[in-house]
């Protein structure tokens, strides 16, 4: 038996030698990043798996009419990480394969039987053994009881009966105990190379955010040939993709990197995917050469994600990353968001600033205030902290922040949905939450039609001060509250006001239905010094807050308000007050 144990071990180590040169396939790189797999792709890793499971029979040991052999490890693994249906062709081919292959072997059937069914009970245990905090423990006892399962089916159907019992007296411990652990060593690897993946995704994070200091300044003369190869030059010097490309509506404006002899600047789009995000705005990933659509059938571009880059409302070309060997990670698809997000928003700022510096200097500042350089760091950072710990909650802030950013670039519209901007609220107290925890608390009390349109950017940058300004100067942080609804003002406040603003037209309140957004904040409040300074722009801190007055009496006129209750110690409440107007 203690033979039986050593020479088990020597094998285990084989199998997992050679899972290794597997796991450098497309199909299992997309099992370790937690991408979704196509039929195509699954049934490759079906076979991968029976592949090493019959490598496990071949390189058994043969005893007493039968094969001790490290056959589960193949199946087992193949099915918890590869879900039901790599798990039954798994177990199917290599079960299969031990009953019709004349090896030798009174078991054969049984042996037959019993890894077909630990194929499919893996495969059935995969989505508990995914959403596990314990992976290796779970992978461990898996192993024990696929293992027992197999001695009882070699109890049940292996015949003459006493040779069954006797091999099982034998054969029995070392099997389980050995391909067991086999199994969860198998998955500990695993566990290593998503880690792996994890110190590779901080690399790239990093390297996004010095890229947002960079890129941002590339584009301030609009999008060409020169501004285009600049910006692409320096993406591809910060990271690690081969090949980096711009494009307008019509033409490649600049390819570095990899197979620039026939992606050149000049030449028309050549890529039927590139065509389809300009037509349809949306994110497009091209997992192989087929999906990229490049006539040269040399081409050695293997993967790529093309995001669009908008100019407000309008595509004005698309973003390329590109990689010649390996697949396309949901951290680069984050990360090509990011930069086109922030692309975007200095075109659009460039745009605004070619037509009209003086008209639409308030709007330009808004949009320059929310590319927050603390902001993304501070996220980025949080991100790379999580990318270890919770790789799935790191791309939920990711998501959150693009989607932020996103709004961020739309802000100039003339007005939004109420609802649309609670939203862009939620994303940046969804990244806020992912750095502060619970300290940033929110309640929302909405009694309004949330299809009103109000300005973009309204509710948002109030929030933000409250946050930064408010709550987080507590060591325990605070409640935010917003509240929206339609109100009229009363008469003493409308006979409160100055007889002299009401001979120049410019009584602030008429009578009228207005709608009240209140931003209420528990947090350290202010002096009513402080306020009033505030309320001036005196403050550099406050440009946003005087943004939001500067647009809203600009939208609005003079029958809009907004007003700052506060007190030290007892939190802040901003009040914005607009007239409703009448439906024609």
């Amino acid at each position: 038996m203690l033979d039986l144990l050593m020479e088990l071990t020597y094998r285990v180590g084989l199998i997992i030698m050679i899972g290794l040169v597997f796991s450098r396939t497309r199909a299992f790189k997309n099992i370790i990043e937690k991408r979704d797999t196509n039929v195509a792709e699954k049934i490759t890793m079906g076979i991968i798996f029976a592949l090493l499971s019959i490598l496990g029979t071949y390189s058994g040991i043969h005893y007493q009419g039968s094969i001790v052999n490290t056959r589960v490890i193949g199946v087992a693994v193949g099915g918890l990480l590869g879900g039901p249906m790599v798990g039954i062709i798994a177990g199917i081919l290599s079960g299969g394969h031990r009953f019709l292959i004349d090896i030798g072997g009174f078991t054969a059937l049984a042996c037959g039987i019993s890894t077909t069914a630990e194929g499919i009970i893996s495969g059935l245990l995969s989505k508990r053994f995914k959403a596990s905090q314990q992976r290796i423990p779970f992978a461990l006892i898996a192993g024990v009881l696929l293992e027992s399962m197999q001695m009882l089916i070699l109890l049940i159907v292996a015949r003459p009966l006493d040779d069954t019992l006797e091999l099982i007296r034998v054969i029995s411990f070392p099997m389980i105990l050995v391909n067991s652990v086999g199994i969860a060593l198998f998955v500990s690897i695993i566990s290593n190379i998503q880690s792996l993946s994890g110190i590779q995704a901080k690399y790239r994070a990093r390297q996004a955010l010095l890229l947002a200091d960079k890129t941002t300044q590339s584009l301030r003369d609009g999008l060409d040939r020169s501004s285009a190869l600049m910006t692409a030059n320096q993406i591809l010097s910060a990271t690690d993709f081969d090949a980096v490309a711009i494009t307008n509506t019509n033409e490649i404006l600049a390819h570095v990197g990899a197979e620039s002899d026939h992606h050149q600047a000049g030449m028309s789009i050549m890529t039927q995917i590139t065509k389809i995000v300009l037509k349809s705005g949306e994110v497009r990933v091209a997992m192989n050469k087929d999906a990229i659509g490049c006539p040269m059938e040399k081409c050695h571009l293997n993967s790529a994600v093309i995001v669009p880059i908008w100019e407000g409302d309008v595509i004005k070309g698309t973003l390329k990353f590109y990689r010649t060997h390996d697949i396309i990670s949901d951290l680069d698809i984050e990360i090509a968001k990011g930069l086109s997000n922030l692309l975007s928003t200095q075109l659009r700022i460039s745009d605004l600033e070619r037509k009209s510096k003086l008209a639409l200097n308030a709007e330009i500042k808004a949009l320059q205030a929310q590319i927050n350089p603390h902001f993304l760091f501070n996220s980025l950072n949080v991100v790379i902290s999580l990318i270890r710990t919770d790789p799935q909650k790191a791309r939920e802030v990711l998501l959150d922040l693009s989607e932020f950013f996103r709004k961020n670039m739309q802000s100039l519209k003339d007005e939004i949905a109420i609802r649309d901007e609670l939203v862009h609220v939620d994303k940046y107290i969804s990244v806020s939450r992912a750095r502060f925890g619970d300290k940033v608390k929110i309640q929302y009390e909405v009694d309004v039609d949330q299809s009103t349109l109000i300005l973009p950017l309204l509710i948002q940058p109030i929030v933000e001060n409250a946050v930064l300004h408010g709550i987080l100067q507590k060591p325990q942080g605070g409640l935010i509250k917003v509240s929206l609804k339609v109100v009229m003002p009363s008469e003493s406040e409308i006979s409160e006001q100055s007889e002299y603003e009401c001979l120049l037209d410019r009584c602030p309140l008429n009578r009228g239905s207005y709608l009240s957004i209140e931003v209420t904040d528990d947090g350290i409040g202010m002096s009513e010094d402080l306020v009033q300074r505030i309320m001036a722009g005196e403050l550099p801190d406050s440009i946003g807050f005087v943004n939001v007055m500067q647009r809203v009496e600009k939208h609005y006129g003079v029958a809009s308000q907004v007003i700052i209750d506060s007190k030290p110690g007892a939190g802040t409440r901003v009040r914005v007050l607009l007239p409703i107007k009448e439906q024609k």
